[in-house]
């Protein structure tokens, strides 16, 4: 996604447009592309050492995961890239932990 497409999303009105309905409407790169939270839902049913109620516990909040965007050197992600994933994290951690 461009530069601007992130700003013009940024400050949209249209809720499809928005870094969260970005995040609601996300595929996988999967044959049958289903949404991320989906593939983190049938992770869940597996019966093994390191299923999602482990590394949901090992990360305690959503600015666990939202801080490292903010380190990320300027010159390797925009204002509006770093703006725009903000949201798309946080949309995502609440639709992990419901």
């Amino acid at each position: 996604m461009e530069v601007e497409d992130r700003a013009i999303r940024l400050t949209s009105r249209d809720q499809n447009q928005t870094p969260e309905g970005y995040a609601d409407r996300a595929k996988t790169p999967f044959a049958s592309k289903i949404h991320p939270i989906s593939i983190l839902e049938e992770a869940g049913k597996l019966d093994c050492a390191y299923n999602v109620d482990y590394w949901l516990n090992r990360i305690k909040n959503v600015d666990d995961l939202v801080l490292p965007i903010w380190a990320i050197p300027k010159h390797r992600m925009s204002l509006p890239a770093r703006e725009f994933a903000e949201p798309v994290m946080r949309r995502n951690w609440a639709k992990m932990t419901e």
